[in-house]
């Protein structure tokens, strides 16, 4: 029987296809990828609605993106959503089919068969927006589900968790009965992971909930803060690490090699596992990209680990173990520098890295009608979730004659097509506006 959370993301999939837009998108899809303007002339919507409708799509993962150049081509998912809709349009063709059986029934004294108008079982319906999907090709055959991929994000994180909490029990008691600063360290960087794993399950459920009240986007930062907590762990733990290591580079104690081979060799058996079932999750998300991090960085260190364990044995160089410290502490920096960098640029509202400015205010610029673009701002929410805002001067007359909302459509569907922009707010203005700007900015 499948959980609460996943019933609710199963409502949410079947609340996607409640929209009619939306579901005319999506079968229009089914003949293969398109445009924005292609998606938008097929299924009668304007492009500023399909633009919208698709950013609902991709953030429920029903949809993907392809780019090419400076052109954005649309397509569902995978091979689950193309199955999803074969089923939904072949059960509404074989309703329709019983019911014309029926209504035939009735007037023909139950003699009847599905007279004129009735159509086979399997067509689509009329005005459905295209013919019934073909097969689903290999290409988009993968291993993700469209719906709960928060939920199957947490449940990887929470086993990921339980692994290395279990494992990190064992590997105290061996360090303090070996004197290993090695398996100390790796200690440590459990330590560390087990409650980076633990913010970032408690990150992902925060993110999920719905806007509301003051939190009008929701919490969806909550995974950012938590990444930046992961880089701030591992940059603190390290500090300890080099500074321990450089002592017992100077005054190496007696370590028990054998001991610290054989526990580094399990340590690096039970991450490969953590790490694998993490690596199912979406690393596109910074929260869970930070955890990843986190395990991947403890595999090499182990590995690590068991390198010194093993010089130790067969040479008795009791530095081996201080040195292989220092690996695991570089190891940790130059992640924990990744994870912070990355969340900085998200909190301080930087622009995100694969959105230019200066190519979208050209792209803008270029939109019939338009005359300037300022004020353009452009940052990250969270994860893969780029905003934009810009003033656009457009033509006085495109107010008096009613073309300003054909102008929106097509700045909308530039920056569909051109960028990777989940959210965009423009502010149009006539030119003569101008003397009422305050503040203004490029």
């Amino acid at each position: 029987m499948p959980d609460e959370r996943e019933v609710a993301d199963l409502a949410d999939v079947f609340g996607l296809l409640s929209d009619p837009g939306r579901l005319r998108l999506m079968v229009v899809l089914l003949d293969g990828e398109r445009r924005v303007a292609d998606l938008a002339a097929a299924a009668g919507l304007s492009e500023s609605a399909t633009s919208h409708a698709l950013r609902i799509l991709r953030a429920h993962r029903v949809v993907s993106v392809r780019r090419a150049g400076r052109m954005a081509y649309y397509a569902l998912a995978d091979a689950h959503v193309r199955l999803l809709l074969d089923v939904a349009l072949a059960h509404v063709a074989h309703s329709e089919m019983i019911s014309t059986i029926r209504t035939a029934a009735v007037v023909d004294g139950g003699e009847g068969a599905p007279g004129a108008g009735g159509r086979r079982a399997g067509a689509p319906r009329s005005g459905a927006g295209g013919p019934a999907s073909p097969s689903p090709s290999p290409s988009h055959s993968h291993s993700h589900s469209h719906a709960g991929a928060d939920g199957a994000d947490v449940r990887a994180l929470g086993v990921a968790a339980g692994l290395i909490g279990a494992f990190l029990v064992g590997e105290v008691v061996a360090a303090v009965l070996s004197g290993s600063l090695a398996l100390f360290a790796d200690a440590g960087h459990l330590v560390a992971d087990v409650g980076a794993l633990v913010a970032s399950i408690w990150a992902a459920r925060l993110a999920a909930r719905p806007p509301g009240g003051v939190w009008t986007f929701g919490l969806k930062r909550a995974e950012i803060l938590s990444a930046a907590g992961n880089g701030v762990t591992l940059a603190a733990v390290a500090v300890v690490i080099t500074i321990e290591a450089i002592v017992r580079l100077v005054h190496p104690p007696r370590v028990d090699g054998g001991v610290v081979l054989v526990v580094a060799l399990v340590g690096a058996a039970v991450n490969v596992v953590a790490t694998a079932v993490l690596a199912r999750s979406s690393r596109t998300s910074l929260n869970v990209r930070g955890a990843f991090v986190h395990l991947l960085t403890d595999l090499y260190g182990f590995l690590g680990t068991a390198g010194a364990g093993l010089v130790i044995v067969l040479s008795g160089w009791a530095r081996a173990d201080a040195v292989a410290s220092l690996v695991v502490a570089g190891l940790m920096v130059r992640a924990a520098w990744g994870l912070v960098r990355d969340a900085g640029r998200i909190l301080l509202q930087g622009a995100p890295e694969e959105v230019s400015l200066t190519e979208v205010r050209a792209h803008l610029s270029e939109v019939e009608h338009v005359l300037e673009v300022h004020d353009l701002h452009a940052w990250t929410l969270t994860s893969n979730l780029a905003t934009l805002s810009a003033h656009v001067v457009v033509e006085d007359h495109c107010f008096a004659s009613g073309h300003a909302p054909q102008i929106l459509d097509r700045l909308q569907a530039c920056l569909g097509e051109c960028f990777d922009v989940e959210h965009a707010t423009f502010q149009l203005e006539p030119a003569s506006h101008a003397v009422h700007e305050h503040g203004r900015h490029a």
